[in-house]
Order: C-alpha cells, then structure tokens, then sequence
C-alpha cells in the first residue's frame, strides 16, 4: 500500500513541476508525517489550477485513512468550490464528500451531493454512481421518505439490474424493509418474486436469503404460517450447502420467532437456543433475552429466572433488551405470585418499549390480567382498552365481549358495593326498628332493597344492551363507507386507463402523421424524422401509468393477483396487466390503446391467457375476470 502511494504522489510531484511558481510540490511519501501532509493540503488549497485538481482529490482520496472526516470534508468543500468557481465537472467529488457526509449522519447534505452526481451521469463512473445511490437510498430509509426511495430505484433499476445487480439488490432489501415498517405485507410478497429470481440467477446467495427471510416474515404477519417456515427453511438449506454461521444464526431466530406466533413455544425455544449456539458472545447476551421470555410465555419461571440471571448485564445490552429483560422478569415474577413487583418490573419495560406499539400491547395486557388478579377491575379494564385502541382501532367481537365482560364486572362490582351498604344500613336500621317499630317496618325495608337490587341490575343490563347498539351502527356505517370507497375507487381506475389509452391513441395518430411526411419530404429531413419518431417512441415507454394504476386496482381488488397466481404461479407482469384491465371491463381495442399493440395482438394474448390459466376455448374469459374477487 505505501508503495502505491509513493507511485501516486511521485507522479503528483511530477506534474507540479511543470507549474514551480503557482504549485505546491508534494514531499516524499513515505517520509511524509500526518502533520505534514496536512500543511501540503492546506498551501495546495491557495493554489489549485484545472490541471492539479484531479491530483488534488486524489491526494485526498488515497489518504482518507490519514485524516479525519471533518479534514476529508473540508478539503473536499475546497476542491468543490473551485470546479464551481472554474464552471469544472467533476463528478468524484460528490461522490466522496456524499460517502464522507451519510458517515457523519448528515443524510440530506449526502442525498444533495448525490443528486449532484446524478447530473453529471454522462461523466460519472458508473461504479461511483451505483454505491452513490446505495448512499442516497440509505439516507431515505433513515429519514422515513418512503416513496422517494421506492421513485429512486424506479428511476435506475435498468442501470442498477444491468451492471450492478448486487447493487440493485441491496437497494431493494432497503424498500422491502420500508414495506415492512409501514405493514406493506402483500407489496413485500409481490414485488419480491423478481428481485429473488435475479439474485438466484446471479447466485447471490447472501441477497436469496435476505430475500426469503422477508418473504417469510409478510407470511407471517399475514398468519401464513406454512408459506412463511417454507421460505425459512429454504434459506436454511441454502446455509448448510454454503456455510455462514452468522446467517444460519438469525434464520434459526427468524424459526423461533414463527413457532412462537403460531404458539409452538417447545419448538420455539429451540430453535432460539441453536441461534445463541451461532452468535457472538455479545450478540448472544442480548437475544438471551428473548430465550427467557419464551419460557416466561411458556410457565417455565424457573428457566426463565435462570436465564435472567445468567445474564451479563456488562456486556453492553440495547434498550430493546433491557425492556425484553424486565418483561421476562415481570411474568416470572407473576408466576410465583409476587404480583406488585411483577407489575412495578412490567411498568418499567412500558417506558422503554414505549415506542413499539406491538410490545406496548403486550405489556399493557399483561399488566391488565396481573390488575385483574389484584381486584383493580377499573385499571385493568383501562389498561386493556388502551392496548386494544393501539392494536386495532376497530373492536373485533371477541374484544367487544372481553370489554364487555369487564365493563359488566366493574359496574356490577360497584352495584354490588351499593347495595352492601344498603344492606349495612339497613341491618342498622332493622335493630332501630325492632326496638321501636316492629317486624312490619323490617320487612318493608327488606322488600325495598330488593326491588331496588333489581332495578341496579337491570340498569346495568340495559346500559350494556345501549352500548351494543351503538356498536352495531358504528359497524353498518364503517361497510357503508367502505363500498362507496371502492366504487370511487373503480372509477378512478377506468379514469386512468382511459387516461393511458388516449394519450396512446394521440402518440399513434401522431406516428402516422411523421411517417406519411417523411414518405413526401426530403432526404434531409429524413434524420430529423428518426429523432422525432423515437421521441414518440419513447413516449409509449416512460409512462408510468401502469404503477399508478397497479396500486390503486390492489387496494380495491387486493385478492385478485394472488388468485390468478395460485391457479398459475408462472404467469408474467404482463399477464396480470391484460387480466386487470379485462377486470375493470376495457374493450380488446381499449387494451391495444393503452399497450399500444395492435387488436390482434391483444386476441392473441388473450387467448394465450385463458391457456395458462386452464380455460377452454368456448369459456369466457372476461366474465372469468369479472367473478375473480
């Protein structure tokens, strides 16, 4: 490596020589010190001229080891600045100084120059531009700018999948994640499929199970639990025929993770206890944690205590752990009875999780039944509307009835606190009365307690039967909304295929026009009429309105893709684009406006359809299509 540098920075001293009376001269690199390559940066920065500005950055380039990242900054900032003040271009800058800005955390100023480079797309290295864009699509992650990543990778996925698929694929990992944030389970399942085609062909082994693993994980949040292990025991076939420890590590977690929803905690807790055999030391610490629980979750207290014990609580544990541990710690706690430390144990891991509405469900609940064991009726049945508001804001009729039950069981217990003291006043009062009454007054008070324990009841029943009411309408209007959503949303839908087919329709007529001049003009015109008919052309191949109209036909039909995919896994991009647009009822002649393809062509692919998808030839496709819901 020193040799290298000493070539560089000979052949930079060199060239100065050219220039004595305006350049700095680069010393001898391998006598040069830290603070001596710093003073040649600093007087070279006064002296920069068109033909040492690339020695300049590279200087930096080849010594970002030797300076710190505000230096590496700042002398980069100076490099920008004069190829701004010298109208110069070049592209490397922008794309170290974004490298230097997205490790300092800086992701707009890093996305900025990224942009920069992207300008300059003609003159850039495509290397550059492609981990450039790794930078840029990070920093959109960071900053929750959901849909301009997914517009990034749109914009250069031809680029990315054409020279740099590793690339391509690590972006996509990055938009599936984002996909998994915000609940995108059908999307991640969807658009995976050619992305995890691509890495099989490229054998990026690495990517393939990435790509398996998210997979696995949308099944799961979908409760396709089969579909969801399929996929994870694929990647862990994929391990045992290329060993990696660290991967087989989480697949075997992922494992843990997939039985524990589908209640199998046994299975569970091995496979999490085969993960921790895989990781490293810290990293076995923290997921430790989530051993603990599970046992927890299972009744196994003593095991779950032993565990937390174990414990090495030096070694540096994230806050998701510390709130996994005093959850762990609550349960087992629970289950030896010692119910006000387990909710004091409970309440901390609130505050720490609090940011995670999933675990602040789980821990509202069970402080709700630990509430509930302690007699505190009112706050359990507070803490469990909370966790249910956060899980879903619309009751189920499980929920209904569980808050139902608490409701009846905190009004009757304070009916019946009432009507105890009744009966204490009026015991007092039957010894008043005997002394000075007599028998009949006693039994009239005893008479009268019970018809006014009947009317608490009854208040009670019907402050219920009021309640149900109001659910029960709360439910019609939700479906009403709901329909007149979808209508508007069909309509939508045939207003932007319309929309596709008349802007091809114009781009046809205008086709026709430029061909029939060409035939009747001159020879000289001819490469003018090339220009514009690939102008047209291009015109039919940027519109985006088929990702427009894909997403929103998904939110009114989200069960129609899926359908035909079960009947023929094989069917292609364009197959479900001929199906959708026969779905919403669009004439052989519409379809061939909007695909620009002539009718006969869109007949052929129809009839190449009902093949794939098992028909015969006298069944009617399009009502097929219509009755697919």
């Amino acid at each position: 490596m020193r040799r290298l540098i000493t070539l560089v920075l000979t052949c930079i001293f060199c060239q100065h020589l050219a220039h004595p009376q305006s350049e700095v001269p680069l010393p001898d690199t391998i006598k040069l010190s830290k603070h001596e390559l710093i003073s040649w940066l600093d007087s070279s920065s006064h002296t920069l001229s068109e033909t040492s500005l690339p020695d300049y950055i590279e200087t930096i380039e080849n010594h970002l080891d030797s300076l710190s990242r505000d230096q590496t900054i700042r002398y980069l900032q100076t490099a920008l600045t004069y190829s701004v003040e010298q109208k110069l271009s070049n592209p490397k800058i922008h794309y170290l100084i974004s490298e230097e800005y997205y490790s300092k955390l800086s992701y707009d100023t890093a996305s900025y120059h990224v942009d920069q480079l992207l300008e300059l797309y003609d003159q850039a290295n495509p290397r550059h531009l492609a981990l450039a864009l790794e930078i840029k699509a990070s920093g959109l992650l960071r900053t929750e700018k959901f849909e301009n990543l997914k517009k990034l990778l749109d914009e250069h996925r031809e680029f990315l999948i054409s020279q740099f698929p590793h690339n391509y694929l690590y972006i996509f990992n990055l938009l599936l994640y984002s996909y998994m944030v915000t609940s995108r389970y059908d999307d991640v399942i969807m658009e995976s499929q050619d992305a995890l085609q691509l890495a099989q062909e490229t054998e990026d082994h690495v990517n393939v199970i990435l790509l398996q693993n998210k997979m696995a994980a949308a099944h799961k949040n979908n409760k396709n639990y089969d579909i969801a292990r399929s996929y994870l025991l694929k990647s862990l076939q994929i391990v045992k025929e290329h060993p990696n420890p660290h991967s087989e590590s989480y697949i075997q977690y992922d494992l843990g993770l997939l039985y524990r929803d589908m209640g199998d905690l046994d299975s569970a807790i091995v496979h999490v206890k085969k993960a921790l055999s895989l990781m490293a030391p810290q990293a076995r610490n923290n997921y430790s944690v989530q051993l603990a629980t599970y046992y927890a979750d299972n009744g196994q207290f003593s095991e779950a205590k032993q565990i937390l014990d174990s414990i090495d609580m030096t070694i540096l544990i994230d806050e998701t752990a510390r709130g996994e541990i005093l959850y762990a710690r609550g349960i087992s706690k629970a289950g030896f009875g010692n119910y006000q430390s387990a909710i004091a144990d409970l309440d901390s891991a609130l505050i720490i999780r609090s940011e995670s509405p999933r675990e602040v469900v789980r821990i509202k609940l069970a402080l709700s039944r630990l509430k509930q064991l302690t007699g505190e009726s009112e706050e359990a049945l507070i803490l469990y509307k909370q966790a249910d508001t956060i899980e879903d804001s619309l009751f189920s009729l499980e929920k209904q009835e569980v808050i139902a039950r608490l409701e009846s069981q905190f009004q009757l217990s304070e009916k019946e606190k009432e009507i105890l003291r009744l009966e204490a006043e009026a015991v007092q009062g039957r010894n008043l009365l005997l002394s000075s009454i007599g028998l009949g007054f006693l039994l009239a008070i005893i008479a009268f307690l019970a018809i006014r324990s009947y009317q608490l009841k009854r208040e009670a029943n019907e402050e219920l039967s009021k309640k149900n009411q109001h659910l029960k309408a709360l439910r019609e209007k939700e479906k009403q909304l709901a329909e007149a959503t979808i209508h508007a949303k069909e309509r939508e839908l045939a207003t932007m295929a319309m929309a596709a087919h008349e802007k091809n329709s114009l781009l046809q007529d205008l086709e026709q026009k430029v061909n029939f001049l060409e035939k009747k003009l001159s020879d000289e015109l001819t490469p003018d009429f090339r220009d514009l008919k690939k102008t047209i052309a291009n015109g039919y191949s940027i519109d985006n309105s088929w990702e427009n109209f894909h997403n929103h036909f998904q939110d009114v039909h989200p069960l129609f893709f899926e359908n035909l995919k079960q009947i023929n896994p094989g069917l292609t991009n364009d197959d479900l684009k001929l199906s959708a647009y026969l779905k919403i009822g669009m004439s052989n002649k519409e379809i061939a406006g909007v695909i620009h393809l002539t009718v006969g062509s869109v007949k052929t692919k129809v009839n190449r359809l009902k093949k794939k998808l098992e028909m015969g030839p006298h069944d009617n496709l399009r009502n097929f299509m219509f009755n697919n819901n």
